[in-house]
């Protein structure tokens, strides 16, 4: 379920981006799944609600859709199933006298090791991200930030791509150089390189910039 609303956010964002693929079967099926999902999305969901809620009433055995689909369902312990087990828990307690006071005194002071670890644990991992975070930008303060590589043929505003005004500016992080969004992306999908520079880079390594105006 993660994975499709993953891939349904990254298909939409590139319908809205303008970007195709040579194959317009593709094309098709992508623009039918980005229609369609928002639709089984609620509707799956509705169908969670309605089950839980018919569960909790007592009217279903299943409280989910996938519990439907594997075949589970839950169900409420007996009043008379839950008498029964407090009073055999209480039968060994009373039986086991000694032993089952030092089994408890036992579970009780592993619970504050495993506790006390897990608090020095934490700590520990505060002090080291504060004490990196620290040094990191003691390092950055300090170092000298070099200019960046002059590159011949590049014009203001201009795609290098398609030669046109740039329209949702693109940094390829490897190299610096800004493109059209749809231009670098269809580019860096097919030859995994920046096409001025020619040094491998790849769908990551794309920067949205937005300004005022966007």
């Amino acid at each position: 379920k993660r994975k499709l609303d993953r891939l349904f956010e990254k298909f939409r964002e590139d319908t809205a981006d303008g970007l195709l693929y040579e194959n317009k079967y593709l094309n098709t099926v992508r623009s039918a799944f980005v229609s369609a999902y928002p639709f089984l999305h609620c509707s799956w969901e509705l169908a969670n609600l309605g089950l839980l809620l018919t569960y909790t009433l007592r009217k279903s055995k299943y409280h989910s859709v996938l519990s439907i689909l594997a075949g589970y369902n839950l169900i409420y312990m007996k009043q008379q199933t839950q008498q029964a087990s407090s009073k055999i828990q209480s039968k060994i307690y009373n039986n086991g006298g000694i032993k089952v006071a030092a089994h408890s005194l036992m579970s009780l002071v592993a619970r504050g090791i495993t506790f006390g670890l897990e608090i020095g644990s934490f700590f520990l991992q505060v002090v080291d991200h504060w004490y990196n975070h620290t040094e990191s930008d003691v390092k950055l303060i300090n170092k000298i930030v070099p200019p960046p590589p002059s590159i011949s043929g590049l014009q203001s505003g201009i795609c290098p791509l398609c030669g046109s005004q740039r329209r949702g500016d693109t940094v390829l992080t490897t190299s610096g150089v800004v493109f059209c969004y749809s231009c670098i992306t269809m580019y860096i999908r097919k030859k995994h390189k920046c096409p001025v520079t020619k040094v491998p880079a790849d769908e990551g390594e794309l920067l949205r910039i937005f300004s005022h105006k966007d």
